[in-house]
């Protein structure tokens, strides 16, 4: 059986997803889908709303068929190695040839082009100055694009349309054999607070650590949400973890910050000095951040010193395929990657302990953010979710 792969956060599950998923199912009637999603950490360098299993069952309640999990090294990092992990762990199946995901532009060909472009002797060129004036890696890049093809220009300015070049430049980048689907994106903008009848996840976060305001999602979240809050699992708390965050940044020395991913021209030192005099970890950022170091990168990084995740260990191809979440199809598609898979494929997490240790560390942390935080190693408990339907 063969499938579309989808890399996804769904933080939370909500009515786009659902969309996107029934115009690949659309596009491809006989393919089965198969979802890597980001586990207890985004790539917001922030804890997801629900716990990562809890989020894998609404999407399969959504339409998937089975959800695999993004190691968190990849699940936090920046777009490209986000999406590199995401597009090796779909190749990792032997199942997946089609790519889809949701960009604004909704067309592959440009996105093609501009993968294309940014992989030319060329756009090393052009780019160079832009960051010698100061601008942030995106801002120079996109800086970089429109003034080498300016009918390309503002493709790399909105965030769908930059990870949609990424899964492009990936495949290309490691040589596998993938066709692209798009759609174009569907309700309100990345982390806009505007209402609408899709309104974007960040609003919907927002709102869900308020109140239960569910008229937001599609009955399979609201119902689980529902469950996960009662059973004192959801919602997650930047502020919970705010300071548990900010201990684990002073502690750091010089050093220990200059092996974190995404450091470099000093920036180590910046960070240092901040640690030294912030009260909170958006403190950290502000000071930090400048037209150079935005501060999603600041975040990430943050993120990633938080949960022990070294430029080496970032660096790291996916090691294995961690199952959250499966339906009947889905443990079909299981069955057969026991023969196509090129990495050991986990549902018993205790038996492969030592493949799923960032993960295992990753939600031992992640439990600080919860109302009543997990035990130690709870993720080795934690069995796939089957759902009979």
């Amino acid at each position: 059986m063969r499938a579309i792969g989808i890399i996804c956060e769904y933080d939370p599950f909500h009515r786009g997803h659902s969309a996107q998923i029934v115009a690949a199912r659309t596009a491809f009637p006989d393919k089965a889908v198969i979802c890597v999603m980001s586990g207890n950490f985004t790539q917001r360098g922030a804890p997801s709303l629900l716990r990562k299993h809890a989020r894998a069952e609404t999407a399969v309640l959504g339409g998937a068929d089975l959800v695999i999990e993004l190691p968190v090294h990849r699940a936090v990092a920046g777009a490209e190695k986000f999406a590199e992990g995401g597009v090796c762990c779909l190749a990792a199946t032997g199942l997946v040839d089609v790519i889809s995901f949701g960009s604004e532009i909704g067309r592959i060909s440009p996105l093609q082009a501009v993968a294309e472009l940014l992989c030319s002797p060329d756009f090393s060129e052009k780019l160079r100055p832009h960051l010698d004036r100061g601008l942030s890696f995106a801002a120079a890049r996109a800086a970089a694009v429109a003034e080498i093809s300016p009918e390309f220009a503002g493709v790399l300015d909105t965030p769908n349309n930059i990870l949609g070049v990424e899964y492009i430049k990936a495949v290309e980048k490691f040589g596998f054999s993938f066709s692209f689907h798009t759609i174009s994106r569907l309700g309100s903008a990345h982390n806009s607070e505007i209402e609408s009848s899709l309104p974007s996840a960040s609003l919907i976060r927002s709102r869900l650590r308020q109140s239960d305001d569910l008229a937001l999602l599609p009955e399979g979240t609201a119902n689980i949400f529902l469950r996960e809050k009662s059973a004192q699992l959801a919602p997650s708390s930047t502020e919970l973890l705010d300071r548990v965050m900010l201990a684990k940044l002073r502690a750091l020395s010089l050093d220990e910050i200059a092996k974190l991913p995404d450091i470099s021209e000093g920036l180590e030192n910046r960070l240092y000095r901040a640690i030294r005099s912030a009260k909170a970890v958006d403190e950290v950022i502000e000071i930090s951040k400048s037209k150079r170091y935005a501060s999603s990168r600041l975040r990430r990084i943050c993120c990633c010193a938080y949960l022990g995740i070294t430029a080496e260990i970032a660096a790291e191809p996916p090691k294995c395929l961690r199952v959250l979440a499966a339906n009947q199809t889905g443990l079909s598609l299981l069955a057969e990657m026991r023969e196509t898979a090129s990495v050991p494929v986990v549902t018993k997490p205790a038996a492969y302990a030592d493949l799923i240790a960032n993960e295992v560390a990753a939600t031992d942390l992640y439990a600080f953010s919860l109302p009543t935080p997990t035990p130690v190693g709870y993720d080795l408990t934690c069995s796939p979710i089957i759902i009979n339907k």
